[in-house]
């Protein structure tokens, strides 16, 4: 979306709409150095720590527009044991959550704006590598009209 607006005013103009002034608020604060390293960042990144590997993703690892919720049918959650990795981070739902299939952790740490849980509050997490233990946290904030 960041490249898309950057190219054109009418899909910056449509994607405020949609999700909020985010992206103008972006593009008013970021340099075009900045804004080419976020449109340039992988699609997914692996991590490895000790005998673990660690797989974050925007995304689904498959493709930046699978969402991936705490209801996703077993079908597509299948998808993820075809990969190496034992734990995954995800983003694009804005939903916190924390899914087990077979040997896979599925964790989704939230959205520290427009959540889509109902909740109101930055969602976040905190995982820490020696327990692997996840903990999900909300931090209320004032949200003013941008």
């Amino acid at each position: 979306m960041l490249a898309a607006s950057l190219k054109s005013s009418d899909q910056l103009s449509h994607f405020s709409q949609k999700y909020g002034n985010g992206l103008k608020v972006a593009l008013q604060n970021l340099t075009a150095e900045k804004c080419d390293f976020l449109i340039n960042l992988p699609q997914n990144l692996n991590i490895q720590n000790g005998t673990k590997s660690y797989l974050l993703s925007h995304g689904s690892p498959w493709d930046l527009d699978t969402y991936i919720y705490p209801d996703t049918s077993n079908s597509i959650l299948q998808k993820f044991l075809s990969y190496k990795e034992d734990i995954f981070f995800l983003g694009h739902t804005h939903y916190p959550m924390e899914l087990n299939i077979q040997n896979k952790r599925i964790i989704n740490p939230g959205s520290v704006g427009q959540q889509r849980n109902r909740r109101p509050g930055a969602h976040w997490s905190i995982f820490d590598l020696a327990t692997e233990k996840i903990d999900f946290k909300i931090t209320p904030y004032k949200i003013d009209s941008l």
